[in-house]
């Protein structure tokens, strides 16, 4: 188990660090829906690192889900 808590922490710290790195986007619109998507994924992988209940988890897991088939 720590194994696994070591690569979401790792996953947790990527996603984080794409807020600064800003995905190529100079534009202030396009980088605020950016900086949204990936506040989305942080809030996520937060989530799932503190085994917390998340509807917004458990909504993007789904979907994740969907997309495989």
């Amino acid at each position: 188990m720590k194994e696994n808590k070591e690569t979401i922490k790792r996953c947790l710290d990527i996603a984080k660090g794409c807020f600064d790195y800003q995905g190529g986007y100079h534009n202030e619109k396009e980088l605020n829906i950016y900086h949204h998507g990936i506040q989305t994924v942080v809030n996520c992988l937060n989530a799932f690192y503190k085994n917390e209940i998340s509807l917004q988890l458990d909504i993007v897991e789904q979907i994740g889900k969907r997309s495989e088939l």
